[in-house]
């Protein structure tokens, strides 16, 4: 029963949501828990994408306050690859390995896949015997 509610309290929210962006699109429509959860996060990342820092200093505050989400160091990243500094992309990077939790093994191997893609894309001899030398 609890569950139910549940349903319809965020179903309601749901068609709320949509009567704002889309006037006659499926009024009244019933959505199952998993359509439910997935407008949610594309909703959170459409308001994060209008958010996103324009300077060091905002996306130095952005990684303070989740120190965890991974998906903040690689925009982060992104931000300084966007600019042409390379290396401080890496050094964001190296630096999110290093305050990541342990325990958060699916953030920590995000960063680790993009920082391998920065080192196929961008990297050098140098760059990329740090990698060798990881591996062994």
């Amino acid at each position: 029963m609890t569950q139910s509610f549940a349903l319809r309290f965020l179903n309601s929210f749901v068609t709320v949501i949509k009567k704002t962006k889309e006037p006659e699109a499926d009024i009244g429509k019933t959505l199952s828990l998993e359509e439910i959860e997935d407008k949610a996060r594309e909703t959170e990342r459409e308001m994060e994408k209008s958010k996103l820092p324009e300077d060091v200093s905002g996306w130095e505050r952005a990684v303070i306050t989740a120190p965890n989400n991974s998906e903040i160091w690689l925009r982060y990243s992104a931000f300084h690859i966007a600019s042409g500094e390379i290396e401080k992309s890496r050094m964001v990077m190296d630096r999110a390995l290093k305050t990541i939790h342990f325990r958060e093994e699916d953030d920590r191997l995000n960063i680790w896949k993009a920082r391998l893609n920065l080192e196929a894309l961008y990297g050098d001899k140098e760059s990329l015997q740090v990698f060798e030398l990881i591996l062994r």
